[in-house]
């Protein structure tokens, strides 16, 4: 971890710092020479680094998800397992997926045979097998239409049977606007409902009796599309009437258990009768929708025959096959994406993959760690990581061994994007190590010291004896007319508290140390 200073070396370079305020407005003052001790210039290295905290991570780290969301038919692998690259992790249930591969891959070969016979061009017998196809969807289309009126004939006598039948004995005066409920309840709210439900039942009976007169196998399709919606209308309230028939039946008071059981009986039935004729109802409707797609598609597939094949006939359907395979190449990959494999060689952590479970799609379901090689990160301020690049080199102390162990390691990677943290604008610095010490481990602290530029061999003093005075650089050289104040050109300023001197000074000259 970076060091800090103590509060006892703070005081101590504060100490420092002031004595070199004195002796350097003293002299200027005075301009005679303290009693004080020399130092003789010479060469030395100086170095520039920066020291950051470092962690040690695996080279590869991956958490390992499925992309889409479905259940777990499979896991291959348990905690602490070791695995090659490609080895097979889990899978899920592809049954959906596989009817998408193939359901894409027909898409494409009706592409690819419609771009084939626009190239080819029209002849007289694909010409004959469109018509064919528009026929026998229009046909098609045409039986439903004409069931139309037989269906709503059922649903309308099934519903009249479950209110005027089934429910007969349930009311007094049930065809008035004022229909009594023959047995007592405790709820006075659902007795509003029920009396009032079965007035609005009467009325869509009728309603629906009287457009029925209308209707016949001679019909037009808009009138017969119109009354088969109008029947889920009628059909709605009767249902609301049969559901609210058997709750009061659960609130009532005074009817004997067998009175009561037949009461439920009759209900019952009239409720399952209203259920299949909204059924017939419903699926009437959507035989009907679905068959005028088809007929919709028919057309436009003979239209694509009889049409001649145009430049931009052609490139329209060469696009369509282009999207075709792309669809195509899409479903594959999701059905691969179903089976999950181990993308480098490691070591499975964290399983929390079950068999049967559901799992959403990016949900982690395992981790894979690679600690074969082994890697350093740091995060270093904007202030500094303009200075840091590719290549550099650096010194590791990790805590586990001790500041007298230090591991060789380069800089490898320099993230251009940056992470806060702790609010502070930071950027990652990736190391690895020069020769990897078989006991370090994955997780362990320590310190990296990024050696950022060094000078070799050069004339270097101690950056305290170095003054300014805010216009220059400047040391008290001893001289043989006594203590001068000597101009210097400050070079690098190293971490050993070492400073490079540029010019101003040679090798031999004394100073005056303090």
């Amino acid at each position: 971890m970076k060091k800090f200073l103590t509060a006892r070396a703070k005081a101590i370079a504060w100490i420092a710092v002031g004595m070199v305020a004195v002796i350097s407005a003293w002299y200027i003052a005075s301009n005679g020479e303290p009693a004080l001790g020399a130092y003789a210039v010479g060469r030395a290295n100086v170095t520039l680094a920066i020291d950051e905290p470092a962690t040690v991570a695996a080279e590869n780290n991956a958490t390992i998800s499925f992309q889409e969301s479905g259940r777990i038919t499979s896991v291959y692998v348990n905690d602490g397992q070791a695995v090659d690259a490609g080895t097979p992790l889990a899978t899920l249930d592809a049954a959906t997926l596989e009817a998408g591969v193939r359901q894409a891959n027909a898409a494409l070969a009706e592409a690819q045979a419609k771009l084939d016979a626009l190239e080819a061009g029209a002849t007289t017998q694909t010409i004959a097998v469109s018509q064919a196809s528009l026929a026998a969807a229009e046909q098609s289309l045409a039986v439903s239409y004409a069931a139309v009126p037989n269906t709503l004939d059922d649903a309308y006598a099934k519903a009249n049977d479950a209110v005027r039948t089934q429910l007969a004995s349930f009311f007094s005066s049930p065809e008035t606007t004022n229909p009594q409920l023959t047995f007592t309840i405790t709820g006075s709210q659902v007795l509003n409902n029920i009396e009032n439900t079965r007035v609005s039942a009467s009325a869509e009976l009728n309603a629906w009796q009287a457009e029925l007169a209308g209707i016949s196998g001679s019909s037009s399709p808009a009138a017969l599309s119109a009354a088969l919606a109008d029947a889920a209308t009628h059909l709605a309230t009767v249902q609301d009437l049969m559901n609210l028939s058997l709750t009061a039946l659960t609130d009532e008071t005074g009817l004997v258990a067998s009175t009561a059981a037949a009461y439920k009986t009759s209900a019952t039935t009239g409720l399952t009768e209203v259920n299949e004729a909204t059924t017939e109802v419903t699926s009437a409707a959507q035989a009907i929708a679905s068959e005028k797609v088809a007929v919709a598609e028919a057309q436009a597939g003979l239209n694509l025959t009889t049409a001649s094949s145009t430049p931009q006939a052609i490139a329209e359907q060469e696009a369509a096959v282009a999207q075709a395979e792309a669809s195509a190449s899409a479903a594959q990959v999701a059905l691969s994406e179903a089976s999950l494999v181990a993308p480098f060689p490691g070591t499975v952590q964290n399983v929390t993959a079950q068999v049967g479970e559901v799992v959403a799609g990016g949900a982690p379901v395992m981790t894979l760690v690679n600690s074969n090689g082994l890697k350093l990160e740091t995060y270093v301020s904007e202030l500094d990581v303009a200075k840091v690049k590719v290549g550099d080199t650096a010194s590791v102390t990790l805590d586990a061994f001790g500041v007298s162990s230090t591991f060789p390691s380069t800089v490898t990677a320099v993230d251009s994007a940056e992470t806060l943290v702790a609010g502070v604008p930071s950027y990652l610095v990736t190391l690895h190590f020069t020769e990897l010490e078989p006991q370090v481990r994955v997780g362990m602290t320590g310190d990296v010291r990024i050696k950022l530029a060094e000078d070799s061999n050069v004339i270097a003093v101690p950056s305290r004896l170095v003054l300014n005075n805010g216009n220059e650089n400047l040391v008290l050289l001893r001289t043989a007319a006594g203590i001068v104040r000597q101009p210097v050109t400050v070079g690098l300023v190293g971490m050993g508290g070492m400073t490079e001197i540029i010019s101003g000074i040679k090798a031999g000259d004394e100073l005056v140390n303090f």
